[in-house]
């Protein structure tokens, strides 16, 4: 979970409304995010300073527009958050909401979270904005700003960019100009619009101030245009900037992770390593494909990479490319990258038995697993790769504690194959049995 779906969450959180998953992701997040810790801190604790002190405004304002099962209206705490303690104490007295500067930041502040809003909510928002914006003298902006949030909401981009573009030109040296524009660039591409996207971008957010995170969401969001757009190479090198950029944190774990992945595709395999190794270094979990990619690029560094690079071409170049995965089961059984490339080889096509088509499982239980290799290995279509099969049938027989079974299964491999690699780690397997049960007998009397 990113900050900005964590922050979305925080009411449904507050309400106890979250399904298990998405609590758990949640919890998960702010265990590692002080900055989204201290942010779910804070509006907790203006909903509880708003409870007690009901303002006269923003009570009729919650009589209005209460949502049901509320206790109170969180659009009115959202109106107040994020704003330093002094300043948000000192906005409950009404000798000090004259103040403008201090209304204008408000204004600023209730931006950031439009986009989790019901439209319910944002007229509640919007009232208490133009109540505070008419004490500072300021409501002919905060209407203006308000038509250009409504045609945000309805989609009518072309009339939100021209009352951008007009409120700019009015206001040009209002502090609520960056704020507009950052959320307007973020919902022309959550709408898919991304060309209009990049725009918004290149003409203001590109050389405006930002805090890192919203730096950082800035450049990750700019990526999306970038490669919705085709401009591959200019949407790998934001990447790479969020990666050089530690204070762009979340953002900056996402960029890793694609550009070890893109450098996996590519068949680099030691730099997807290392980035692979930095995600799982600042993502502070577990993460089974990608230590899974990083055990097959450690096994396979002393062949030079010869069988993950049949692997990736057999992955991105469809059946054509399916002799490699062949090669990787006959030639490196013992790999841990040959029961991926078995599993992809048998998702190729369906095994055929009596007339009805048998898909590989889906559920990986060790039963369902066996039962389907004992019916693959002796069908026709996948008879290049039945010694295998074998072989992997046998493995997990023998994980099962069934060794008289495994063994019998090793022993056939052994006489139908005089000669190859399988046939030699199906020798080795019999001697380890037989060893074991040697011992075993040896104990009992």
């Amino acid at each position: 979970m990113i900050c900005q779906e964590a922050q979305e969450n925080f009411i449904p959180y507050l309400y106890r409304e979250l399904d298990e998953k998405t609590y758990q992701s949640l919890l998960a997040h702010l265990e590692k995010c002080q900055a989204c810790k201290r942010e779910l801190a804070d509006m907790r604790n203006v909903g509880e300073i708003l409870s007690l002190s009901h303002p006269e405004n923003w009570w009729k304002a919650k009589k209005k527009y209460v949502l049901p099962l509320r206790p109170f209206a969180w659009a009115a705490v959202l109106l107040l958050t994020f704003v330093s303690g002094g300043v948000l104490h000192s906005l409950l007295y009404p000798s000090v909401r004259q103040d403008q500067s201090k209304i204008v930041q408000l204004l600023i502040q209730s931006q950031k979270y439009r986009s989790s809003l019901s439209e319910d909510q944002k007229i509640l928002v919007q009232t208490m904005e133009k109540e505070l914006a008419a004490l500072s003298g300021n409501l002919s902006l905060i209407e203006e700003l308000h038509k250009i949030e409504n045609s945000i909401s309805k989609k009518l981009w072309k009339d939100a960019l021209r009352q951008k573009q007009e409120f700019s030109m009015r206001y040009p040296d209002s502090q609520l100009n960056l704020s507009l524009n950052t959320h307007l660039f973020f919902s022309l591409v959550k709408a898919g619009e991304y060309s209009k996207a990049k725009g918004i971008y290149k003409n203001f957010l590109e050389q405006a101030f930002l805090m890192p995170e919203e730096r950082g969401k800035a450049l990750w969001y700019m990526s999306v245009c970038m490669e919705k757009t085709g401009e591959k190479e200019k949407c790998h090198a934001l990447w790479e900037k969020l990666e050089a950029n530690p204070a762009c944190e979340t953002y900056r774990a996402k960029a890793i992770r694609l550009l070890a992945d893109k450098d996996f595709s590519e068949c680099h395999f030691p730099s997807a390593r290392m980035r692979y190794q930095k995600y799982l270094e600042e993502n502070g979990q577990k993460d089974e494909q990608l230590e899974k990619y990083i055990e097959w690029i450690n096994y396979h560094e002393k062949d030079a990479f010869y069988p993950l690079i049949l692997f990736v071409q057999a992955s991105q170049k469809g059946s054509e490319y399916y002799y490699g995965l062949k090669i990787i089961l006959e030639n490196y059984p013992e790999s841990p990258l040959a029961i991926t490339a078995c599993e992809m080889y048998l998702h190729s096509q369906q095994l055929q038995m009596e007339g009805k088509a048998i898909s590989f499982p889906g559920k990986k239980s060790v039963d369902n697993l066996i039962s389907y290799l004992n019916l693959a290995s002796e069908s026709p279509e996948f008879q290049e790769i039945s010694t295998f099969m074998l072989y992997w049938k046998a493995s997990l027989l023998e994980q099962k504690g069934m060794k008289n079974l495994a063994l019998k299964v090793y022993k056939k491999i052994q006489e139908e194959n005089s000669y190859n690699r399988i046939s030699h780690l199906a020798t080795e397997a019999i001697y380890r049995i037989e060893q074991e049960q040697s011992y075993n007998k040896r104990r009992e009397l």
